[in-house]
Parts: structure tokens; sequence; C-alpha cells
């Protein structure tokens, strides 16, 4: 904006006051009205979409119409040719950042904190955020009244605004004075201050009144304690790493009820988080203490007084409560739908507190009312249509999040363009929807072209595209192909690094997927040591006994696990149910997950009473939270009916798996993975039974599905061709399950290669259908070339090796070669084996 453009319409500029984030702020007399205004004007890269634009003057007309004297009024937004201009009440004094330096009385403090509750509380009483609280956006006038400024004012960008430097690392608009108090937009996502973002702020999540709060109680902390949010000197990649977390430090220096509050305002979990209304409240009872203290010296009746102002304070809770059940029922905007939705599905995820609901129940009711009251705003309409399909997939209701994505990926291409950030986001969703339904090749082959759409588009070290490369890698893993599911997560890995910087939880999370690809590999040893890695970043920056820790914690026993140790993976599976029992409750869907696999590790060292007890408490628990027909409680009856299998208590796991497979036929469908899943170990339960006829006819039935649906390189589809082979064989149909033993063996060694367990078990079950053949000589060699290779890769002492050559030792001693199969055996004896 030039000098010389010293008019507005009916606003003439006579002071440029600064320059902020958005633009140029000038002082202006409204020539009309005879009054001094500010005048903002946005620069040309800040000017918001149509979409933002239009909430903006939603709740631009709604705080017009609100005469509160601790809101700083909006008069007028003017869309200029080149230039926005938001026109404000001019407001007199210092910010609070100011009078914190200059200094102020306990008593101001406490006058000023309850200023900016009693704001905050009547702008979310008609539904508008701040979304950027923080002491610069407060005004405090020498009369002592407080002004909250800029209601509104942060807002998402489009994405293709964000600009990444040369280094890949996110360009972030900095101020002069104060480099960790920067406003941040990253990569169109993320939009605030990140000194004072609420955790799902930082991570890119849905801006609601909970986030306010939790930025009011970081304003409070630096208004009252003697310790800031946060150390001075860190960069703002480091800032909005802890951000993300909620790691900020601990408030000191205040008395307990007023750091009890604060405590509470920065909950973790938006649901956890006191209402404003509830904050000035408690402000209020924290106000009156010293001359409560004063009545209780001098007048006996103190109790009574005390009783009825506890009275009070209950009354002033429940109100709060109710007042904001109101407020949030009122809502019809697409934003706090989806962050309802969300909410919802979120409820079970460790990095969020919240409580589980039974979203099954009103997802339906809420995509058809989503088509009525949306259905003149398309891309809101697509907005939720997204949250509702990605929330149907969480679920494993795979056709009705196909819909919904395909639905808001037609929305969004037709009123965004295809290569839009959010037409590509519901690109991958779709995506990952068909290939998790069992449309194997469809979904990787979309996988494969939303990736490439992502690189075209945002260019290869985008956020988005990197999310579209781990679920690509996904795929790829499910196939055996180990190289490339590493090339892209290792890719991943690096790309976050540079954007968010090693100890953001985007980078942590696509580590933890190369840890868990891995462990898949049986490279256990780099598993574990990438895995303690995490673990040691999360301890530094949350803690030994946060929930966050605690999931990575389950992945390392799951680790130990696989690799034996079996006790030190009960410790730790203990250590998991015990922190989330403690944060979460005994109820909670993450602590019931938690014991899921307490059982399996239980039932693994043949602990069966314990492993059952422990696995029926789970299901029992998730029946009542989640409900039966939901997937996970499905999986804790498929872990409990193992257990009984394992047990040897045969006709109940078969009971168990005959109900539940009909439930999920019923509730997933035939083809659902789950379902084909217990169908599986419903024809092991049948073989153990001796009812060889009946397992033949299930593996047959999983063979059909898993070829169709996974193709016939699935290591999944492997293992069933392997098992049908054993199922036939022992059945005495050995020239039926020959062709069907050799195929397992010769795919298992093309897709997971020679020392796999698959294709171990093929060769050796091969082998004993070639003896039962009369083809000693050809099992003979299949064996000794096997062993040769378990010795050159694996080593002489390790247990596959050693099982090989015992099964050499026996077709050995079936061919008559009973003296090399002697010494073959004295060489185990000698080695332990």
């Amino acid at each position: 904006m030039n000098l010389e453009e010293t008019r507005v319409r009916n606003i003439r500029l006579v002071e440029r006051l600064g320059e902020g984030g958005m633009g140029e702020v000038w002082v202006g007399i409204d020539e009309v009205l005879g009054r001094k205004v500010a005048v903002k004007a946005v620069r040309t890269e800040m000017r918001p979409s149509a979409s933002a634009k239009a909430r903006f003057i939603r709740e631009a007309r709604l705080l017009s119409q609100l005469e509160h004297p601790n809101i700083c009024r909006i008069y007028e937004f003017i869309e200029g040719e080149e230039v926005d201009y938001i026109v404000l009440e001019l407001v007199p004094g210092r910010t609070l950042t100011t009078a914190i330096a200059e200094g102020l009385t306990t008593a101001d403090k406490m006058r000023v904190a309850a200023q900016v509750a009693e704001a905050l509380r009547a702008a979310h009483a008609i539904s508008v955020v701040h979304r950027d609280l923080k002491p610069d956006n407060i005004m405090v006038g020498a009369d002592g009244v407080v002004k909250v400024l800029d209601f509104g004012l942060a807002r998402e960008l489009p994405s293709e605004g964000a600009e990444l430097d040369v280094s890949g690392s996110h360009r972030f608009e900095q101020s002069a004075s104060e480099p960790d108090e920067t406003s941040v937009t990253e990569l169109g996502r993320i939009v605030g201050t990140p000194k004072y973002m609420s955790p799902e702020q930082a991570q890119g999540g849905t801006v609601t009144a909970a986030s306010d709060v939790f930025a009011f109680g970081l304003v409070l902390q630096d208004l009252f304690s003697s310790t800031p949010p946060y150390p001075p000197g860190l960069d703002v990649q480091t800032m909005l790493a802890k951000a993300a977390w909620g790691d900020n430090q601990s408030v000191t220096g205040v008395n307990p009820e007023l750091k009890r509050l604060i405590d509470d305002m920065k909950s973790l979990s938006p649901a956890n988080r006191p209402t404003v209304e509830a904050v000035a409240e408690r402000l209020r009872w924290i106000a009156g203490r010293p001359r409560r203290r004063t009545l209780r010296l001098i007048a006996a009746s103190v109790a009574t007084l005390l009783a009825a102002a506890a009275v009070v304070s209950t009354v002033g809770f429940v109100q709060a409560r109710r007042a904001q059940q109101r407020a949030e029922s009122a809502r019809a905007q697409s934003e706090a739908v989806n962050a309802f939705l969300r909410s919802m599905l979120e409820s079970a995820s460790p990095t969020v507190e919240g409580v589980e609901v039974r979203v099954v129940d009103v997802l339906d009711d809420a995509a058809w009312n989503v088509d009525l009251e949306l259905a003149n705003r398309p891309l809101d309409r697509a907005a939720v249509l997204h949250t509702l399909g990605t929330t149907y997939l969480a679920l494993g209701k795979f056709e009705q999040a196909e819909q919904h994505l395909r639905a808001a990926l037609d929305l969004r291409r037709e009123g965004l363009g295809p290569t839009h950030p959010d037409s590509l986001a519901s690109e991958v969703e779709l995506a990952r929807t068909v290939y998790q339904r069992g449309e194997v090749e469809a979904g990787e082959a979309a996988l494969r072209s939303a990736l490439a759409s992502c690189e075209s588009a945002l260019g290869p070290d985008h956020p988005q595209t990197l999310s579209a490369a781990l679920e690509l890698a996904v795929a790829a893993a499910d196939r055996g192909e180990y190289d490339e599911a590493e090339t892209l997560i290792r890719r991943a890995v690096d790309g976050r690094i540079a954007v968010f910087g090693p100890e953001h939880p985007a980078t942590l999370a696509a580590e933890e997927d190369l840890a868990v690809l891995l462990r898949r590999q049986g490279r256990y040893d780099d598993a574990e040591a990438m895995q303690r890695g995490i673990i040691a970043v999360k301890e530094k920056l949350l803690g030994a006994d946060h929930p966050v820790t605690a999931a990575s914690v389950s992945h390392l026993a799951s680790v130990l696990f696989r690799k034996g140790d079996l006790d030190a993976a009960e410790a730790l599976f203990r250590q998991v149910v015990e922190v989330r029992r403690d944060r979460y409750g005994p109820e909670h869907p993450a602590t019931l997950r938690a014991m899921g696999n307490l059982a399996i590790a239980l039932s693994r060292q043949g602990r069966y009473e314990e492993a059952a007890a422990v696995g029926r408490e789970q299901v029992d628990g998730m029946r009542r939270v989640l409900g039966p027909d939901h997937p996970d409680t499905m999986i804790g009856e498929n872990n409990l009916a193992n257990t009984y299998r394992r047990w040897g208590r045969l006709e109940e796991a078969q009971a168990r798996y005959l109900t539940l497979a009909d439930r999920q036929r019923r509730v997933l469908g035939a083809d659902h993975p789950e379902t084909v899943r217990t169908l599986g170990n419903l024809a092991k339960t049948a073989q153990d039974l001796g009812r060889l006829d009946v397992a033949e006819d299930l593996n047959r039935q999983v063979l059909e599905i898993r070829r169709r649906t996974l193709g016939n390189d699935h290591p999944f589809t492997i293992n069933t061709l392997y098992n049908l082979g054993l199922v036939v064989g022992d059945q005495g149909r050995w020239t039926e399950a020959e062709p069907l033993l050799r195929e397992a063996f010769e795919t298992a060694l093309r897709v997971t290669g020679d020392t796999d367990s698959l294709a171990v078990m093929s060769a050796n079950t091969l082998a004993r259908a070639l003896v039962n053949l009369g083809r000693a000589a050809e099992a003979e060699e299949l064996l000794r070339e096997r062993v040769e290779i378990y010795r050159r890769e694996l080593g002489d002492d390790n247990p596959t090796t050693l099982v090989g050559i015992q099964r050499l030792a026996e077709v050995l001693r079936a061919a008559g070669k009973v003296d090399e199969a002697e010494a073959l055996e004295r060489q185990l004896a000698a080695g332990g084996g």
C-alpha cells in the first residue's frame, strides 16, 4: 500500500501504525460517522479463499452485532480489486505482552484474566472461535478495560499458497521482535502462533472453542506463572513439534487452585478441557480467595458463607456444561460437524484422551442430514462427506466409506479442480478404501495414481505426497515387496524430518511405520533399535508414563514377542495396560486393546487360563463400550477363540469361531479380511479335531476368496494354499497335495524369500509329500539345497537350520540311508538341537 493511497471509501487514512502478519495497519477517520477506526490492509498473498472469506464475513457479521465491552468490534470488510480492508474499532492502550513486561499487580492480572474470559464466553456463545489468542492480541487500556482483538481473523489459506525453501524446510513468516511467537501457516493447514497453539491445531486438526481454551491457559501461564509455557530461544519448528505433543512447561509460582485451572485448560484432550464459562467461574472463585480468608478470620459464620459459595460454584459448573451443550447442538457449520465426527473417531487414538462413542449408531443419520443441510454448500458438504468416509473406513464399513469418499472427491474436483490438495486428499483416502476392502490390484493401482497426482501437483516432498507414499508402502509390504516398501517409508521419514523436524509426531509416526516393516521382514534387531530410539524421543518430550509413549512401547513389545523374548514382551504389554488404565480408565478402547495384546503374549507362553481370563475381560469390555458389531470387538473375540484352540479346548473354540463368523458375514461381508481370517482359524480347529473334510472345504473357501481379492502372490494366499495342501495330504491324497504344496513353496520363494517361514514350512511339507509319493531322492535333493541356504544365510545354530537338518535326517532314514541320518542326528544332539 502506497502512502499516496490515503482513502478507502469514506475512510481517510491518517497514520500508519505498523505492519502485522496480514499486512499494514492504519489509523483512519470515518468521515461519515466521525470516528477513528483501525484499518487493516490485507496483503495480496494473504487474501482469503472464497470459503474462508465467507466464514470470516459470517463471523464478522455476528461480532458486529455483539455489543461486548471486552471485544474489539469489526465494523466492515471492504473487498478491493487488489487489496482487501478490514475496518475495526480503534483500541488505545498497550498490548498484554507489554503490560506483562512492565509489571502488573496480582489484582490487575486477575481483572485481565476475567475480562478475557468474558470476551471468549460471549464469542463462543455465538459459535465464533478466535483461533489465534495470544498476549499481542489482547489490549489493556489505561482505565483497565481489556479488549480482545482479531476475532476470526486467523484462517486457513489455500494450500497452493504455501512455499518450501530449497532445503525442503517450510518457510515461515517471522516477526522481527519475537521469533518464537511467529504466526505460522504450515503447508496451508496449520494457522496460528506455535507458542499458543493447541495440540490439535499444531497437528493440522480442527480448531474449536476448546482450542481457544488451551491458548487461554497458555496466556494465563504467561500472565501469572514464573515459568513460561516454553523455554526461550526455541526455533519455530521445535516450538511447533512441542505444541503438537502438548509438551509445554509446568506452571510454577501460583496458588494451587490457579495451577489446577491452568493445567485443566492445557489438557491434551479437547474433551477434557473446561468450557470458557467454567473457566470464568473458577477465576471468580480464585479471585475471591483473599477476601474469603479475611472473612474467615473475622467472622465465625464464614463456614456457612463458604458452603453457600460452594453451592453457587457447583451450580455454575453445571450451568457452564449445559450452556456448552446448547451451544454445540446449535452449531450448523460444517466445521462443527467435522469436529464432532473427528472427535468420535479420534476418541480411540492414543494421542487423544476423549471418550469413545458408538459412531455406528449415528453415522447413517449424519450422512442423511448432510445432504439436507448442506445441499447448497457443495464444498462444506464435501468436507463432511470426506470425514464421514474416513470414519466409515476406520470402522471397516468399506461400502459406505467408498460411497462418501467418492462423492466428496467428485464435489471437490468440480469445485476446486483435480489438483487441489483437498481433492488429492479425497483421492488418496478413496484409493486406501478400495485397497482395504480387498480389491488389491485396483486399490494398489489407485494408490499409485494418487501418489503420482500428489507428486505432480504438490511436489515430491510435500507432506500429503509423503502420506500417499506411506499408504502405497503398506500395499507393497503386503505383496512382500519389502524393498519398495522400505524405500517409500524412508522417503517419507526423510521428507518429514526436512519439513517438520526429527521430533514432530508426523516424523515419529513414519519412523514407527518403518520399524513395523522391519519387524515384518524378520529384521528384529533393526526394528528393536529403531523402536527404542522412538521411545527415547517420546520419553524426553512427554515422559515415560504418557499414553503416546506407551503406544510405542507396545510396538517394542511386539518386536520382542516376535524375537521369542516372551517374558520381556509380557512385561511391556502389562506396562502399556497400566498406563492406559491410569490415563483413560479400565474400559477405554485403548486400554482394552492393550489387554488383548497381553492376552496373546500369555497364550503364547502356554499360560492359557490367565490368557483366557484377560481375553474374556477385554471382549466383555469391548461389547459394553463399542458394541458386539464393532471390528475391534470381533478381533478380540477371534483372539480369544485362538487361545481356547491352543489350550486344547477345541469344541469351545469351534463354537466361538462359528458364532463370530456368522456375525462377521452379516456385519462386514463374506469377503471382509476379518471374516476370512475367522474362517481360516475355523479350518485349523476342524483339522485339530480330525474333521479333515470340513477343514479342506473351509480352506478351499478361504483360498478362493483370497485368490480373488488379494491375488495369488499375497502371503495370506500362499499360507492358505499351504494349509490346503497339508490337509489334503493328511487325508492320504498326496498326489493332489503335491502340486498345491509345490505352488505354495515356489510362490513363497519368489515373493517372500528363501528363509521366510512360509517358504520353510512349504519346503518341509513338500519333502514329506515327495517321500509319501515314493520320490525320496527328490525330497533329499530339495532339503539338502534348503539346509545349505539356511546355513549360509542364518547360521548353523539357527532354529530354522536345525529344523531343516532334522527333516533331512528323516528323509534320509526313509530312503534307507540310516548311517547318514544318524550322523546328522548326532550332529544335532551335539549342538543342542
